[in-house]
C-alpha cells in the first residue's frame, strides 16, 4: 500500500479522518518503520498496533511530533 492509497483508507474512518489535515498537503510525511519496513506510525495521524504498550513493555521510546516547536517542547 502507497501513501495515497493508505490516504484513501484512512479518509473512511470516522475517527482518523479529522486529522488528516495536518500532513496531507506536505511534501513529505514523517514515517517510522523498522528495518523489514514494516510501518509503526504515520504522526501525528496513526500508531502500529505492533508498537503499542502493555504490562511486559520493557524499553519505551518516546515521540512527540508536531507543527509548533513550542506546544512540542510543553508536551516533553
Amino acid at each position: 500500500m502507497n501513501c495515497v492509497e493508505l490516504f484513501d483508507v484512512l479518509r473512511e474512518d470516522m475517527m482518523l479522518k479529522k486529522y488528516l489535515h495536518i500532513i496531507e498537503d506536505e511534501p513529505k510525511f514523517p514515517v517510522f518503520y523498522d528495518a523489514n519496513r514494516t510501518v509503526l506510525s504515520l504522526p501525528p495521524i496513526i500508531n502500529s498496533h505492533t508498537t503499542r504498550i502493555t504490562q511486559k513493555t520493557k524499553n519505551v521510546f518516546i515521540e512527540i511530533t508536531g507543527t509548533d516547536l513550542t506546544k512540542c517542547k510543553i508536551v516533553l
